[in-house]
């Protein structure tokens, strides 16, 4: 007889599973993926002196095939139910198929009249930054974040500054609040050959990589002010992902010949050419006025690849004294930075042996590891 013949079942929120690999995404499926260290030899999970076989729910999706090969890689159990989808799934069938067995949620959101839960919460950005979203996005956040400490749901986060930060807005204890840091070696063991940066814009000489993103938090109108502020002196700056020539607009060329002047856009890249560009750029440019951890500096660094980052919210805590570090609402320390790191040798030399040795004291293991322990302490209650 195994354990699992008498096991409980351990639901796990799979809605992120149908959606692109991003963000929130990308913690779930990594700290799923790792917890596989921590189970036993039948798959189940041991907390609190009993055992618990870990079963995936997700809403019907439009690419089944990706959903269940996603699970497939997690080596968890799969069950596809109900008609609905989004929070609706969310907020009314996953309560009623998981009834009265413990929910784990990875990626923010959670079923507010489900008792038995443990919420992974990435950050306060609602209550912080309220015009990086929509009014409704915003209010039905700050009730889902309210409604966890409200009704004893088991809460984490990914560093010590979220941490802080909810306990204030969501009037608890900050021990009330578990920590568990990120992981990057998902980036950082990743093999990827230099081919797959065939066929983008990519300059022979050194350039300023930054990841374009429309949410006005990561102000990379700084980044394009700052480039302007260099003028003739700039780096070429290479931009992945949306493409804004709102920001990044470059005079010296013809509006529709942009890839000819000192701004390339590549476009969405995968993966695989992110990381291929964090190799070859001169730095990361990573401005962001405010983070809950601020994972892609940190895997910038995994490669070896200079940072320039913001000096505020939890990216010191996480990037210690192997970062460069600017003023977000000043595009003059940015450009600064970008010229002292171009010129000085030194520091080309050493910031990057200090981004690796940083980067990897994170590890989803370890992850994992701190997520099991706070599983152990929930199981109490359930």
């Amino acid at each position: 007889m195994t354990h699992s013949d008498h096991a409980r079942t351990l639901w796990i929120n799979g809605r992120f599973l149908a959606r692109s690999v991003t963000g929130v995404e990308r913690v779930g499926f990594e700290l799923l993926k790792a917890l596989n260290e921590f189970r036993e030899s039948d798959g189940t999970l041991r907390l609190n002196d009993a055992t618990y076989r870990l079963r995936l729910l997700a809403p019907k999706s439009d690419d089944g095939e990706q959903l269940r090969a996603r699970c497939a890689a997690l080596g968890i159990e799969l069950h596809v139910c109900g008609t609905a989808s989004g929070h609706r799934w969310e907020q009314f069938t996953l309560p009623r198929v998981t009834w009265g067995e413990p929910l784990l949620n990875l990626c923010n959101t959670a079923p507010v009249l489900k008792r038995k839960k443990t919420v992974f919460v990435h950050d306060a950005g609602v209550w912080a930054i309220p015009t990086a979203y929509s009014r409704g996005f915003r209010l039905w956040y700050r009730f889902l974040f309210r409604s966890y400490a409200a009704f004893g749901a088991g809460l984490t986060t990914n560093s010590e500054f979220s941490r802080s930060e909810l306990a204030r807005y969501l009037h608890c204890e900050p021990n009330r609040i578990r920590v568990i840091l990120l992981g990057v070696d998902h980036v950082r063991d990743r093999e990827v050959s230099p081919a797959v940066l065939d066929g983008l814009p990519i300059p022979g000489a050194p350039f300023v990589l930054a990841v374009s993103s429309a949410n006005p938090n990561k102000n990379f109108a700084a980044v394009g002010e700052a480039l302007r502020q260099l003028g003739p002196d700039a780096p070429i700056c290479v931009v992945a992902g949306q493409r804004r020539d709102d920001i990044f607009r470059d005079d010296s060329v013809d509006s529709a010949d942009k890839n000819a002047g000192r701004v390339r856009f590549c476009g969405y890249v995968s993966d695989d050419q992110l990381i291929a560009l964090m190799e070859r750029a001169l730095c990361l440019v990573y401005p962001s006025f405010y983070e809950g951890f601020g994972l892609p500096p940190l895997e910038a660094m995994s490669r070896g690849c200079p940072v320039i980052v913001s000096n505020t919210s939890a990216i010191p805590e996480i990037c210690g004294n192997a970062a460069i570090y600017c003023d977000p609402a000043d595009p003059g320390s940015i450009s600064t930075a970008i010229s002292k790191l171009g010129q000085d040798k030194s520091l080309q030399a050493s910031v990057p042996a200090l981004g690796r040795e940083r980067a990897a004291l994170f590890t989803w293991r370890e992850s994992a590891r701190r997520l099991v322990e706070c599983l152990n302490e929930d199981a109490r209650q359930w």
